[in-house]
């Protein structure tokens, strides 16, 4: 994967969609349960700015000597996100979804099973008195 991602034959545009779909999907795996701490958050950005500047071609010596930042890193490969962005981003999709279930699927009744057991059993109780 790192020969495709690092491969400067390759547009860049394509090189951030195949970085999106693999390495991003892979790492915001179970993201909605994670407990995102400042040290946690902090690594992570590190760790996708790191791996922006390897997929530029540019080390972390030339970072130094050559004061690059992140932000022109991004504006080289085009189009690609902060990792705070992307997180958002995915955070708002899944809201989203999350949104569009009904009370009886997964995530949204494991949230609010206790409410809603609890809610129906008092209409219940309500309806039969």
């Amino acid at each position: 994967m790192k020969s495709v991602l690092c491969n400067k034959n390759i547009p860049a545009k394509l090189r951030i969609r195949l970085y999106n779909a693999t390495v991003i999907n892979i790492l915001f795996r179970g993201y909605e349960s994670w407990a995102l701490t400042e040290e946690l958050r902090q690594k992570l950005e590190v760790g996708h700015s790191r791996f922006l500047r390897k997929m530029v071609g540019i080390t972390i010596y030339e970072v130094k000597d050559h004061h690059i930042s992140n932000e022109q890193v991004r504006e080289e490969l085009k189009n690609c996100y902060t990792f705070h962005q992307s997180l958002e981003l995915r955070r708002a999709r899944w809201l989203q979804n999350f949104s569009r279930m009904s009370c009886k699927q997964g995530p949204r009744n494991a949230l609010f099973h206790g409410s809603i057991t609890n809610q129906e059993n008092t209409e219940v109780n309500n309806n039969t008195s």
